[in-house]
């Protein structure tokens, strides 16, 4: 077994102004800032100044308004996340993987790795891999980088479509929702490689119980 797990309302929270805040805030046309950070940004190795050109482009954001600097990082763990990251690595390794711009991505990684990287295996994020949750990519470049199988691992998350969906159309083992921001919807609330737990802590004890199955 090998665990993923999702970065932003799963383990913790993100202090600073996300890519998507920043663009909506200089856009002229700030309704589609969250769609190209997501489709553009999240997806892009690193802010070339042909990339930051397109965006200003997308957006109308003229020249003199595009930051010199990008406040980004401040990762805080919730309560439980340092103390349910350990259990959870007792059980198999765990593997983080997130969804985040190739402008806050590497001061967000550095934060995570700075407050939680003694307990995690690996950590991997869409702009690195080039494909963003619910797209398989990711869960498939974690399995083979760990010589597994998709099919052994267990995927941790709030989402419903990036973190559910996608783990069980990647072929995940199970799919543990975080109900931080969503809760389950009807249509897989029976489904035996989902569960739903309020907090880290749920999901320790929905995988011990998984683990102690499959022993």
């Amino acid at each position: 077994m090998l665990i993923t797990v999702d970065v932003g309302h799963t383990l913790g929270t993100f202090d600073r102004p996300g890519t998507a805040d920043v663009l909506r805030e200089i856009a002229a046309a700030p309704t589609h800032a969250a769609e190209i950070d997501r489709a553009l940004l999240h997806v892009t190795p690193e802010l070339t100044a042909g990339v930051a050109r397109q965006v200003r482009e997308l957006l109308l954001i003229p020249d003199h308004a595009w930051p010199t600097t990008w406040d980004t990082g401040g990762f805080t763990p919730y309560p439980g996340t340092l103390t349910a990251l350990p259990r959870l690595a007792a059980i198999a390794p765990v593997v983080a993987l997130t969804n985040v711009s190739c402008i806050a991505g590497p001061r967000r990684l550095a934060d995570l790795e700075l407050r939680c990287g003694q307990h995690l295996a690996g950590m991997f994020a869409s702009f690195q891999l080039g494909a963003r949750k619910p797209q398989p990519h990711g869960w498939n470049t974690i399995a083979a980088t760990h010589g597994i199988s998709v099919g052994d691992i267990v995927h941790i998350g709030d989402r419903v479509d990036d973190d559910i969906r996608g783990a069980l159309a990647a072929g995940c083992a199970a799919a543990i929702l975080v109900t931080t921001r969503e809760s389950l919807p009807a249509d897989l609330r029976g489904n035996p490689r989902v569960t739903s737990v309020p907090d880290l802590a749920g999901a320790v004890t929905a995988i011990s119980a998984m683990a102690g199955e499959a022993a």
